[in-house]
């Protein structure tokens, strides 16, 4: 059971890295497609780690409650919710930062948390990588790893159509409104 959990970690580590480098190479052509403009490029690639950052949150997820520590697992989801909704104040209402804010926010956020627990992850199971599960992990995921890094990006690239078309007071009103269900 460690080297799968340790291969999942660097299963997850891999396909965001290529993730990442993907949206990177592609992130002006695809906010000029979708925005008519290249402004949103740097928000689309760090929209990318904001995804990178939810993958790495969800291993720690599911180690925890597959462990049974469903008391650590929502200790960790309200801090890290609680920490997520901070940021986002902070961003938004003082440093004025709008959408960027938001997402900036969730970046850190997932980011930290992400990185943090699944390092926490790999010195509790002190384990090499297994290849053969890498592979296996690999064919079984490559399929639905597309999918799910597309749904995850245009999940977040909602917030940058709200804020293109409608601007921040209906961004505001549907992050509120994000925040909320997520919590509950």
């Amino acid at each position: 059971q460690n080297q799968i959990t340790v291969s999942a970690v660097a299963f997850i580590i891999i396909w965001g890295l290529i993730f990442i480098t993907f949206l990177s190479g592609v992130s002006n052509e695809l906010s000029d497609y979708l925005f008519n403009t290249s402004d949103y490029s740097n928000l689309i690639i760090l929209s990318s780690f904001w995804a990178f950052g939810l993958a790495l949150c969800q291993m720690h997820y599911a180690y925890l409650i597959n462990n049974e520590k469903l008391i650590l697992y929502v200790l960790i989801t309200l801090i890290q919710v609680f920490t997520n909704l901070s940021l986002s104040i902070y961003l938004v209402v003082y440093k004025r930062a709008g959408v960027e804010g938001v997402i900036i926010a969730n970046t850190i956020s997932n980011l930290a948390f992400g990185l943090i627990s699944n390092i926490w992850i790999l010195y509790i199971n002190k384990s090499s990588i297994s290849y053969k599960w890498l592979w296996k992990m690999l064919k079984f995921g490559f399929p639905t790893m597309i999918g799910v890094l597309l749904i995850t990006s245009f999940d977040m690239i909602d917030r940058l159509f709200l804020n293109h078309y409608l601007g921040l007071r209906d961004l505001g009103l549907y992050a509120i409104g994000r925040k909320i269900v997520y919590i509950i």
